[in-house]
């Protein structure tokens, strides 16, 4: 099987929580390897770009609106990581959903994440849970773009 490049990006909650480290151990611990990492604020426009039409059909405006507003309330750390299923890989150690209690126990969401949709809801922001991974080899290929745009 060849490499695989995918998007891995540790959001504001990891940073202010001080849980970049141990986020990091587990992430060296899948056998990837870490071949690009930037410390980033984003502004509303990179946010936007990220979170594009995709997010918009499956959740609407508003949740999308919520996302810029969570990922650009302070840095987060955005990665390239590359090695044998490496989409299948991160998405697994990450969790798959976003909500954290619906993943399953040793996932960094499950594991280290309290939040939930309807405290979020309640709350008027978006769900909080810690780290983003590319879906898909095609998303990666794209995140990695918008974010990576020199490799």
């Amino acid at each position: 099987m060849a490499l695989q490049r995918t998007f891995v990006m540790l959001k504001p909650d990891a940073l202010r929580r001080r849980l970049v480290g141990e986020i990091l151990t587990r992430l060296e611990r899948t056998g990837l390897e870490l071949v690009a990492a930037r410390l980033v604020q984003p502004n509303r426009e990179l946010a936007g770009r990220h979170y594009g039409q995709a997010i918009i059909r499956r959740h609407g405006e508003r949740v999308r609106q919520l996302l810029i507003d969570y990922i650009t309330s302070g840095p987060c750390l955005a990665m390239v990581w590359e090695g044998r299923n490496a989409v299948r890989t991160m998405r697994q150690i990450a969790g798959e959903h976003f909500c954290p209690q619906d993943c399953p126990p040793g996932t960094i969401r499950r594991d280290m994440c309290s939040d939930s949709v309807e405290l979020a809801d309640a709350e008027g922001r978006a769900l909080e849970n810690l780290i983003h991974t590319a879906d898909s080899l095609q998303s990666a290929a794209e995140e990695i773009r918008l974010w990576f745009p020199e490799l």
